[in-house]
């Protein structure tokens, strides 16, 4: 009665409490292997960039510094970047306008890009397999890398998305033998034969993003997902320097 005139009742005080959760999970998917033979090598071609997502919290986009994270029936397999920092050696060069000389997430302007190539053979079996990708992208508030959630992005009414393409190919003995033999690899998938990826490298995404004079550090391939480096620990000496 008069105590719920004075200090309002329940219905006034109810509050609505929202939580923010980064998952970054965003794609899963069930396949099933044919019968394989012993000596069989299998290649996923994985294309994706950093389109779709431009107008969220994050407001990167295809600029942003992102991690995939693969992982194969449960177990995680590979730590991707895709992340280009020689668009400014576009043959065209000041010749053409726009921002075509700024590092990006995935591609460049006028380039083709075939995707990474990797060599997953010992990550998959005969039968029913299941892929799974979570996205991490660099926050350079938090200083680290964090799981990609669209928290935001009803506020401007846009509904996220990132559009990949995924195929995994096989490869008799036969043919896994004769790629291990060329001198210059014909294709990436049979530098991914040879090396285990078209580009090694991608494997290797730096823990930091080196900004302001910062340091980039990078991630062991696959395995557990480790936390980011401190900048001042002089004890790493795989160092390298990432475009920001």
């Amino acid at each position: 009665g008069d105590h719920g005139a004075d200090n309002g009742t329940d219905e006034d005080q109810r509050v609505c409490v929202i939580t923010t959760r980064r998952e970054g999970l965003f794609f899963e998917h069930e396949f099933q292997l044919p019968q394989l033979y012993t000596g069989d090598r299998l290649v996923l071609q994985l294309v994706i960039t950093g389109h779709g997502w431009a107008d969220t919290t994050e407001q990167c986009g295809e600029f942003c510094h992102a991690v995939y994270r693969l992982s194969f029936n449960g177990t995680l397999a590979y730590n991707i970047t895709q992340f280009r920092d020689d668009c400014d050696e576009n043959p065209i060069g000041p010749r053409q306008h726009g921002t075509w000389n700024e590092s990006r997430n995935g591609w460049c302007p006028g380039s083709v890009e075939p995707g990474l190539y990797i060599d997953v053979t010992e990550h998959v079996r005969q039968g029913s397999n299941r892929l799974s990708i979570s996205l991490d992208v660099w926050s350079e508030s938090a200083r680290e890398y964090l799981p990609y959630t669209n928290y935001a992005g009803f506020a401007l009414g846009d509904a996220a998305f990132l559009t990949l393409g995924a195929s995994i190919f096989v490869y008799d003995a036969a043919a896994a033998r004769e790629a291990a033999v060329h001198a210059t690899p014909a294709t990436a998938a049979v530098e991914a034969l040879r090396r285990g990826c078209s580009r090694p490298e991608a494997l290797q995404p730096a823990t930091r993003i080196r900004q302001e004079g910062r340091e980039a550090r990078r991630l062991p391939e696959g395995g557990r997902r480790q936390g980011p480096q401190h900048a001042d620990d002089d004890n790493d000496d795989d160092d390298v320097d990432e475009a920001g």
